[in-house]
């Protein structure tokens, strides 16, 4: 549910993906929490159609988070495989 802030019962990498942060191969997120009263928004992103919600009482929004080393690329890919 919603668009840039999602409901806390949205499904979190499909979430991150709609938003833009996250690509189809998968990676790393930050994934922030607020508490707040708002309404969901549907939208369409990325090929993917959020649904509406008409009153919620957190959010969650997403940013990149940049891979570090070569190594840790490894661990994110380990990471995906497994979620």
């Amino acid at each position: 549910y919603g668009n840039k802030k999602y409901s806390i019962d949205s499904v979190i990498c499909k979430a991150a993906y709609h938003s833009g942060v996250l690509g189809k191969e998968g990676g790393m997120i930050e994934m922030k929490y607020t508490e707040e009263s708002v309404s969901f928004a549907s939208a369409t992103n990325n090929e993917v159609i959020s649904k509406h919600k008409p009153k919620g009482y957190a959010t969650i929004s997403f940013s990149s988070v940049p891979n570090s080393s070569s190594s840790n690329k490894k661990d994110d890919q380990n990471k995906k495989n497994t979620i």
